[in-house]
């Protein structure tokens, strides 16, 4: 699954995370939590497989009034928290720890339930 984020009105599309059960077979990028990143990483796009197993949620990052003070006085942090549109893209369902015959993945569906997006 992609999240991607758009600036123009969804005429273009830019990645905001990956979430894969396998990063690395998927993206072809090292799996990482938000524990793994730093005050110089914060901003990077990372691939985790963390809620590959049914539930995603966007991680919650520890310090989020400090991020908030900052968004005023960081140009690249507001950059990267601007959008004007947020698209989820479902590349294959989450089939769990079973294997699957590829022919077969067409059978399969997806179901979103509640999707919660906060802003200001």
């Amino acid at each position: 699954m992609v999240l991607e984020k758009s600036l123009d009105y969804g005429r273009t599309w830019q990645p905001y995370q990956f979430y894969a059960t396998d990063c690395l077979d998927a993206f072809t990028m090292e799996p990482k939590t938000v524990q793994d990143l730093t005050q110089h990483t914060l901003l990077d796009i990372i691939c985790t497989e963390d809620y590959s197993r049914g539930y995603v949620g966007r991680p919650r990052l520890h310090n989020m009034a400090s991020l908030y003070g900052q968004l005023d006085t960081t140009k690249k942090l507001r950059d990267f928290f601007t959008i004007t549109d947020l698209r989820i893209r479902l590349l294959r369902p989450a089939t769990g720890a079973t294997m699957v015959d590829e022919n077969n993945l067409s059978r399969y569906f997806y179901a979103i339930s509640d999707i919660k997006v906060h802003g200001r």
